[in-house]
């Protein structure tokens, strides 16, 4: 089966690996703007990736489309 996860933010660029790892963020923002609570930690993409693995699931980057900026893909086998 396959689950997809798309949002309108920045995009992912060269680095897609890189930003699952923790506290990797492609946003920057002001020391106000963070300040604010505003941006996240960069866990989230972290966190993903652990449930995936712990379900045995694949989780990649894919293409957007015409309509998002950023979508990933769960993937996992489906026993018949």
């Amino acid at each position: 089966g396959y689950l997809y996860v798309s949002d309108n933010g920045v995009g992912i660029g060269d680095d897609a690996a890189e930003l699952f790892k923790p506290f990797k963020r492609k946003s920057n923002l002001s020391p106000e703007r963070r300040e604010l609570g505003m941006g996240g930690t960069g866990l989230g993409l972290t966190i993903v990736e652990m449930i995936a693995e712990n379900r045995n699931c694949d989780v990649a980057f894919v293409d957007p489309g015409d309509d998002w900026s950023t979508s990933f893909e769960l993937s996992w086998r489906v026993e018949r």
